[in-house]
């Protein structure tokens, strides 16, 4: 008996060991994403870690988006990182274009949406579960500069524009539906008919919440 025990306690041992060794190499290659020099990042990543895998809730692209590390960003996203890879827990949906608009990263802003990033994902905030912060929040919030350069411009246009949405993003202005029925139908009567189509009967809806539209 007390040679199993002994063998059990090893094993669980050599597991916790384990395990703080793994955790070890995730916060090593999460702050490897912050430096400037991306050698220590691609040398970590060669040891098949897993370059999704998130340190404090975020993932490496969140800290190299932060930080404005542009090869570290590359790097990621080659080894396969999901462009728009949302951070966990307090912060929760935030993506590495919020963490670049917000660090008021213009080039790194520039980059992610050339790869793909969704400016329409939304960050929930604690302190405002009816809104959700897309990046473009972000930028204005925190970064109003940032808007003023070629890389804030595209992503105000794409935000306005709604890119991947086929019908109509919701603006700040549209309080009601049927102001949103008059600006982009002409007709505020036709409110109803918004409501019918989208499921809102009874529901609200959100700033960016991407409508379906009737028929002009």
């Amino acid at each position: 008996m007390n040679h199993l025990m002994r063998m059990t306690g090893a094993l669980a041992l050599c597991l916790a060991t384990t395990a703080t060794a793994a955790g070890d190499l995730v916060e090593k290659v999460y702050h490897a994403a912050a430096a400037k020099d991306p050698a220590r990042l691609e040398l970590l990543l060669t040891q098949g870690f897993d370059p999704e895998a998130l340190h404090n809730d975020r993932s490496p692209l969140h800290m190299a988006a932060w930080h404005g590390r542009l090869p570290a960003a590359r790097l990621l996203l080659a080894h396969g990182v999901d462009v728009d890879i949302a951070q966990t827990g307090e912060g929760d949906g935030t993506t590495p274009l919020m963490n670049a608009a917000e660090g008021d990263r213009a080039e790194m802003v520039r980059f992610l949406i050339g790869a793909g990033a969704n400016p329409l994902a939304r960050q929930i905030d604690p302190g405002h579960s009816d809104h959700g912060f897309m990046p473009l929040d972000d930028a204005r919030k925190y970064n109003p500069d940032l808007l003023e350069t070629e890389a804030g411009q595209r992503l105000a246009k794409l935000t306005s524009e709604g890119r991947g949405c086929d019908g109509v993003i919701v603006l700040a202005g549209d309080t009601k539906l049927s102001i949103l029925a008059e600006r982009v139908l002409g007709k505020a009567s036709r409110w109803k008919e918004i409501a019918e189509l989208n499921g809102l009967e009874g529901k609200g809806y959100r700033k960016g919440d991407c409508l379906a539209l009737p028929k002009r």
